[in-house]
């Protein structure tokens, strides 16, 4: 498929049951659960304020960037850091 666009398919293994999961361009696959996570952190954009869930100590970050599900945040107490969207949901500061 050349439209640019991720397939996305239903499947299960070993008697689990069913997940949505998407193949992204590189051929490997993400569960709904990580598709989740990258579609909320996709509406990040620069100059938002967020904190990371697992590094508290890291203070308030700024994004500075949302490309491709990598999110660069500078962080008051950690500095400048890129961050997998799909493994991580940054916490936006309202």
């Amino acid at each position: 498929n050349n439209d640019g666009l991720d397939d996305i398919f239903i499947g299960a293994a070993n008697g689990f049951s069913p997940k949505l999961y998407l193949q992204n361009k590189e051929g490997k696959f993400n569960s709904i659960n990580s598709m989740e996570r990258y579609f909320m952190n996709d509406f990040l954009s620069p100059g938002q304020l967020v904190r990371h869930p697992n590094e508290p100590e890291w203070g308030i970050g700024q994004v500075q960037s949302v490309i491709d599900g990598k999110i660069t945040v500078n962080f008051e107490q950690q500095g400048k850091v890129v961050i997998n969207g799909s493994v991580i949901e940054l916490n936006l500061i309202n």
